[in-house]
């Protein structure tokens, strides 16, 4: 078990060093980056080293692309484009969870009450890693829309960034995010597809009806930062403890649950 964590410290230490260096996390993001790939890579071996990888790679890439246009909409998110510690928890603290699960066998799995201790951790793991890829994917993409975003809230128009918006560009993101773990995968390719997209689809959901979006009092703009322009924002919809943060690991959280009902 030992040499299983070294073996798994490193292959993380060696993602984490060069992100941190190319700026796609901070160093508190570093932190949960390397803890979180430990525990993948350590437990879960290559097979699921491999979709980790791939979303993280693939999603910290998406954010420099265009990154030009997407300054000044990445001012209404409430993190830039760097991955902190909470973001990552967000986005991997289930993934791990599951793979930590795993690795504990069968044991672990009866005395926390599951129906069988052979519950399919693997289809977990890759439906909640789905789910939070399309996730990022549509974000990335979809701010390379030349059209406006169409809220699913009220079905109007609203500015790019904006919470709960899609795009069609956007939606062929998360439907290609979720469709790049499945074949990373070569398992249960229809169901991982299917919850990986359901699960963005609950995040825009959620991201337009109970994540808090504030109006800054100075400039007049929706954000989901508490602070604007230096300066207290306003509660203007949803729920104060909702954040962006919350909603990414519900939609971890719904990925798996939906491939539950799939597979």
């Amino acid at each position: 078990m030992l040499i299983t964590l070294l073996w798994g410290s490193l292959l993380s230490g060696a993602i984490v060093l060069p992100s941190l260096r190319l700026r796609f996390l901070t160093k508190s993001g570093g932190v949960g980056t390397f803890f979180i790939g430990t525990i993948i890579f350590s437990f879960g071996g290559i097979p699921w080293a491999i979709p980790l990888l791939l979303f993280f790679i693939s999603s910290s890439l998406l954010s420099k692309l265009g990154e030009k246009k997407k300054v000044k909409f990445r001012a209404a998110f409430q993190k830039g484009e760097q991955r902190d510690l909470s973001q990552v928890l967000a986005n991997g603290g289930l993934p791990a969870l599951i793979a930590l699960l795993f690795g504990l066998n069968g044991e672990m799995a009866e005395w926390l009450n599951f129906t069988s201790p052979q519950l399919p951790f693997y289809q977990l793991f890759l439906g909640s890693l789905a789910a939070a890829t399309a996730d990022t994917w549509a974000t990335e993409i979809g701010l390379l829309s030349r059209k406006a975003p169409i809220s699913l809230k009220n079905l109007r128009k609203v500015p790019p960034g904006t919470s709960g918006g899609f795009t069609l560009l956007g939606t062929f993101g998360a439907l290609a995010g979720a469709l790049l773990i499945s074949l990373s995968s070569l398992s249960t390719f229809f169901s991982i597809t299917v919850a990986g997209f359901l699960g963005s689809l609950i995040d825009s959901i959620l991201g337009a009806t109970l994540q808090a979006q504030y109006r800054c009092p100075l400039c007049g703009k929706v954000t989901e930062k508490r602070v604007h322009c230096q300066s207290p924002a306003v509660l203007q919809s949803g729920l104060s403890w909702m954040n962006n943060d919350f909603v990414n690991f519900l939609t971890t959280l719904t990925g798996a649950l939906f491939v539950g009902i799939l597979a």
